[in-house]
């Protein structure tokens, strides 16, 4: 059911009284079809950027956001909100935006232009839903299907090759088969794009709930966005909480990959020291089932169970890693690799505590 908050349908009210068709467009309808949260609500109007500022501004502050895409912004009652003019995207400028843009009239020609089907809706109070290339038809069949040629779509703007996988994963989609066609023909255009949004979207993709196949499914097209990506071990997406550092420590079988491809996606310093922290301390197997336990800012029950403890007593924010068999935890502790990983001195008492457990089968395992 669609059904915006109060804020917004009397932002509604108003543009309807001056004249204006307005719809809410993009993930709100999305979200709202599927039954997810919804946060923001963007509105395509047929107003110009200039029209819209001279008869919201009465009501709102307006802010100019992107004046030569039609976009304005209205802080109505305190509330954010995006309008863009109806439009038509004309020419590939860098394969990313249009080289310009043209408004037009109507809503359908406005969504004609987007990315998927499921992107491609609107809604507003007066004529309800507007779907005309089968957005909620898909959402029903979970699937992912781009807004006429997949592959004008991808050459438009080329980060919609990650969008989609970004949606599969979130959602728990799949590509239908035209698209995901078209998607490995043109994922060497992902060499153009910038690494901060290459970065912002696999960030999406593999902490979604259905990352591990999708990685699995399309490591081929996300190794061209990322090299040093080893997709043997997305299985780790399955059982690691969805947190951004323990995710992609998952996807690099060592620290010097690690460090390569966090510096090349050009991630924040901290996230990345903690990722190659982690891969220092724990190369991926060659046996998958080696991995006993992996852990980084888990809460404190868990840690309880598995990780190890500070010298203060408190659980260790920074998780623990114990091997599969005593030997070779052993020689983890041997070698003072959780030390050097975590630069803590990690006393006697709390190796013997987790020797304990291990020889005991008392700690929970993920592997």
């Amino acid at each position: 059911m669609i059904k915006p908050n109060d804020t917004a349908l009397r932002l509604f009210e108003i543009l309807s009284a001056s004249g204006i068709e307005a719809y809410a467009v993009g993930g709100f309808v999305r979200d709202s079809l599927m039954g997810l949260p919804v946060h923001d609500i963007d509105f395509a109007v047929s107003a110009s950027p200039e029209e819209t500022k001279r008869l919201l501004s009465p009501f709102a502050k307006m802010i100019d956001t992107g004046l030569k895409f039609g976009t304005v912004t209205a802080v109505f009652e305190g509330v954010p909100f995006e309008l863009t003019t109806f439009r038509a995207d004309c020419g590939i400028k860098d394969g990313r935006h249009p080289q310009s843009v043209s408004f037009v009239r109507d809503i359908v020609s406005d969504l004609s232009r987007r990315d998927f089907t499921v992107n491609a809706m609107a809604w507003s109070p007066e004529k309800g839903l507007v779907d005309p290339f089968g957005g909620r038809e898909d959402i029903t069949k979970r699937l992912i299907r781009c807004v006429g040629e997949p592959s004008l779509r991808f050459e438009e703007d080329a980060l919609r090759i990650l969008r989609s996988l970004r949606f599969m994963s979130r959602l728990g989609f799949r590509l239908d088969d035209e698209t995901a066609k078209a998607l490995r023909q043109n994922a060497f255009r992902l060499k153009t794009i910038s690494r901060e949004r290459i970065f912002s979207e696999l960030s999406g993709i593999i902490c979604g709930k259905n990352a591990c196949d999708t990685v699995t499914e399309y490591a081929d097209v996300i190794s061209v966005a990322l090299p040093e990506l080893f997709a043997g071990g997305a299985f780790m997406l399955k059982r690691l909480p969805d947190e951004l550092h323990l995710r992609f420590a998952a996807l690099f079988k060592n620290a010097d990959d690690a460090e390569n491809g966090m510096f090349s996606l050009k991630s924040p310093r901290k996230l990345r020291e903690r990722v190659v922290a982690l891969r220092r301390l724990i190369p991926l197997p060659d046996d998958e089932k080696e991995i006993l336990i992996l852990g980084i800012d888990t809460p404190p029950e868990i840690l309880r169970e598995a990780a190890y403890w500070n010298s203060t007593g408190k659980a260790a924010g920074r998780g623990a890693y114990i091997c599969k068999s005593v030997e070779c935890f052993r020689k983890c502790r041997k070698g003072g690799r959780l030390e050097k990983a975590f630069k803590t001195k990690i006393d006697d008492d709390i190796y013997n505590q987790l020797e304990t457990k291990l020889t005991e089968g008392t700690v929970n395992t993920i592997g």
